[in-house]
C-alpha cells in the first residue's frame, strides 16, 4: 500500500489554514506589449518576448518605456493600472507584474487566470482558462517576497485572482489537457 497521496495532501492542508484568512495577494499594475511576431506552428513560433524575459530563469524583467522588436513589429512597455479583478480589459500579447507577499501570506494559492491562456509565476508555467470554461484554478506555492508574474495569450482582457484553499486540495483530471 503506497501513502504518497497522503504525503502531498497533508502539507497542502497546512497551507490552507494559514492562508485561509489572509488577504489574497494581488498585482496592483502590469507592464504590456502587444503581440510583437507573427504566428507560426510550434516550433517554428517566433517569440520575441519569451526568448527575452522567460527562456531562462533569472532573465532581465521589463522597463517601462523599453522598446522590443519582434518579427512583425517593435513597441515599448508601457504600465496599465490592474481592474478590480485583478486583470486588465483589452488586447496585449504579455503583461508582466510583481506580487508582493507578506510573511503571513505564506503558502499555497490558487491561482485562476481567466480570459487567457498562459500563466508564469517566477518562471514556473501554467494553464489558463482562454475561453471561459471554468476550467478551475491551479495550487501555486507563494512565499514571503517579490513574485514575477507574467500572463500571455490572452483574448481581449484577462483577470487574475489568488484564492486561499478551501480545504485539501484535489484535482480529478489533468487540467494541462482541454
Amino acid at each position: 500500500m503506497q501513502r504518497r497521496p497522503l504525503l502531498c495532501v497533508l502539507p497542502l492542508l497546512a497551507s490552507a489554514a494559514l492562508v485561509g484568512a489572509q488577504e489574497a495577494p494581488r498585482v496592483e499594475s502590469w507592464l504590456v506589449v502587444p503581440g510583437l511576431d507573427e504566428r507560426g506552428r510550434p516550433p517554428y513560433n517566433p517569440d520575441a518576448v519569451w526568448s527575452r524575459h522567460l527562456y531562462e530563469r533569472g532573465s532581465a524583467v521589463p522597463i517601462e518605456g523599453e522598446p522590443i522588436g519582434g518579427t512583425q513589429r517593435e513597441a515599448s512597455w508601457e504600465r496599465r493600472e490592474s481592474s478590480e479583478a485583478g486583470g486588465l480589459s483589452g488586447g496585449q500579447g504579455y503583461a508582466f507584474g510583481e506580487l508582493l507577499l507578506g510573511a503571513e501570506q505564506d503558502g499555497v494559492w490558487l491561482a485562476r487566470l481567466s480570459g487567457a491562456s498562459r500563466l508564469w509565476v517566477n518562471g514556473a508555467g501554467f494553464v489558463g482558462d482562454v475561453y471561459g470554461n471554468d476550467s478551475g484554478p491551479v495550487p501555486v506555492a507563494l512565499v514571503e517576497g517579490s513574485h514575477q508574474v507574467w500572463v500571455s495569450g490572452s483574448r481581449g482582457g484577462f483577470e487574475l485572482s489568488f484564492e486561499p484553499p478551501a480545504g485539501a486540495l484535489a484535482f480529478g483530471r489533468d487540467t494541462t489537457m482541454p
